[in-house]
């Protein structure tokens, strides 16, 4: 009788562990939607990106100075922001600030006039998104160059990622 059961318990825990591998869709990737993007980083974007930089002032760590490679009397500040919730890194100098990538977990952030926290539903229904997915990454829609991605649990919003695909070094 052990020798029948056997064969039927190890198909029994393929079929099981192959019906929990499907059960996660792959991330809902959205490229070219540029209005979109504009959209979702309207509190991020270079215009807004000082009052960001003002509201983790408290938080913030120098972590290197250089010299402007264009205006070398420009020094040019890289900061981080590392609290339990957020972490974040900002380009200073004297003309702009500029948020170069960040992880966000707290609501102190918005995306379209939403914040972490929102619910699934809510979000797909604002930004007329597919739903039933728990990874949402929007690409910029022009270069593909900044990329948000939108992390959900439990029906809500729980992270959001914003991270330049290419080096800083290499924009000019």
């Amino acid at each position: 009788m052990k020798k029948r059961l056997a064969p039927l318990l190890v198909c029994f825990c393929l079929f099981a562990l192959s019906g929990a591998a499907q059960g996660r869709r792959p991330p809902l990737v959205i490229a070219n939607r540029a209005a979109l993007f504009t959209e979702l980083i309207a509190d991020l974007s270079p215009t807004d990106a000082e009052k960001l930089f003002r509201l983790y002032r408290i938080d913030l760590k120098l972590t290197r100075v250089s010299p402007n490679r264009h205006e070398p009397d420009v020094k040019d500040s890289l900061l981080r922001v590392n609290t339990a919730a957020d972490q974040l890194q900002f380009f200073k100098n004297r003309y702009k600030t500029m948020l170069l990538g960040g992880r966000f977990s707290s609501t102190k952030a918005s995306f379209a006039g939403m914040r972490v926290g929102v619910a699934q539903d809510v979000f797909c229904r604002t930004l007329r998104l597919k739903s039933g997915y728990d990874t949402y990454a929007v690409l910029d829609g022009e270069e593909n160059f900044l990329q948000l991605t939108f992390r959900f649990a439990g029906g809500k919003l729980k992270q959001v990622e914003y991270k330049m695909l290419n080096p800083l070094e290499e924009i000019d």
